[in-house]
């Protein structure tokens, strides 16, 4: 194979049974809570292998780094002009990769006649976690570094692509469940206009994006469990990182990482920004699972009796909305145990996933763009059963 000339640098991949495989290209580097930096290398970089994962549980810390900013590029023909989709991996924004998302990635670009690009970027405390008042303004954005990560790997693939057979005018970001909620936050962001003209948000839409305030709650959680000043944090071992966030996110754990309206990365005012049409512009195809928590029933065996501890823990204060959807859908009657676990899930379900969808769905309608919509049902219909389909 001819070297392929980059932005980044020459580069070599594998010939496959469906076309070419370009695997761990490093299209930027960052430095712990800082923003990242495209990436440069001289002379011809052979890429034949997946790059180390970011840093998660519960993945072995030694297979982990924090150099880890990588995307593979699967194409038909580097000859073509095909249509590109970049998929964003889900996992609570603290697990992932883009080597393990789906099985046979050149399988889809054969059934799909695609260039198919699974990206990976910070996750955790290392690619979330919001240190703009601890630390100082430059650390401002440290809360969106995730976010940052995969605009650059937008913006690489969108200067690249031309050349692995690609069109750079026909983009679709893909996402599932975090994946899909960090592209709910992407197309707030001023950047993202231009970038990319589809969205594919599988159980998932703007519903992760919180305020500093929020993001610092969290942030005061993480450093009382080390017993340390934010400071320290920038030279702390990861391992010990690590041990510290399995402690923080011992119970709800997909509910404490996320984008922040840092007003840096993600506008303070970002709803309206988003109502206005001012955004990012496209189409889109939206959909979530009729019983996305649906895992509860089983995890939970008298999931009424916990009910208080789980809405607080996943709602805070918003608990009070789906205990009112609770009081009208029951009104004076007697529901047996699985009549009311069903229909606590039901309403869990709503509330984390099901509403933010449809309020998605119909903000971008509003702007006059095409939207698709789709609701799941295919029994169990749990979080993620149709990305699996």
């Amino acid at each position: 194979m001819q070297p392929i000339k980059t932005t980044s640098g020459l580069m070599t991949g594998i010939k496959t049974e469906y076309g070419y495989a370009f695997l761990g290209i490093p299209y930027a580097h960052a430095g712990r809570f800082k923003k990242p930096v495209m990436s440069q290398w001289s002379g011809v970089r052979e890429c034949t292998e997946f790059s180390p994962r970011a840093f998660q549980c519960p993945e072995n810390p030694d297979k982990c780094s924090e150099d880890c900013l990588s995307l593979n590029i699967y194409t038909p023909d580097l000859a073509g002009s095909y249509p590109v989709v970049i998929d964003i991996h889900g996992g609570g924004f603290q697990s992932g990769s883009n080597s393990g998302h789906y099985s046979h990635p050149e399988r889809f670009v054969r059934d799909h006649r695609c260039i198919y690009i699974p990206i990976q970027y910070r996750l955790g405390i290392w690619g979330y976690l919001y240190l703009g008042k601890e630390l100082g303004e430059e650390y401002a954005a440290s809360g969106n570094c995730g976010t940052l990560d995969q605009l650059a790997a937008i913006s690489w693939v969108s200067e690249n692509i031309e050349r692995f057979g690609g069109d750079p005018k026909r983009i679709t970001l893909m996402g599932n469940s975090a994946g899909a909620k960090a592209i709910g936050a992407l197309i707030t962001t001023p950047e993202s206009r231009g970038l990319f003209d589809k969205i594919i948000l599988l159980s998932g839409s703007s519903q992760c994006i919180r305020t500093p305030e929020t993001a610092g709650v969290v942030t005061k959680r993480f450093l009382d469990i080390l017993n340390c000043g934010a400071e320290e944090l920038l030279t702390m071992p990861n391992d010990v990182l690590l041990k510290a966030q399995r402690k923080l996110t011992d119970r709800f754990a997909s509910c404490m990482f996320g984008p922040v309206s840092d007003d840096i990365v993600i506008p303070k005012d970002w709803k309206s920004i988003l109502r206005s049409g001012k955004a990012w512009n496209g189409s889109a195809y939206i959909g979530t699972n009729r019983y996305e928590n649906g895992h509860y029933a089983r995890e939970i065996p008298d999931l009424p009796a916990h009910i208080d501890e789980i809405l607080d823990g996943l709602f805070g204060i918003n608990s009070r909305y789906a205990r009112q959807a609770w009081a009208d859908a029951v009104q004076d009657r007697v529901l047996t145990k699985e009549e009311q676990t069903e229909l606590w899930i039901r309403i869990i379900s709503d509330y984390m996933y099901r509403t933010h969808a449809d309020r998605t769905a119909s903000i971008l309608s509003a702007n006059g763009m095409n939207v698709w919509q789709y609701s799941f049902e295919w029994l169990p219909a749990f979080h993620d059963t149709d990305r699996r389909f």
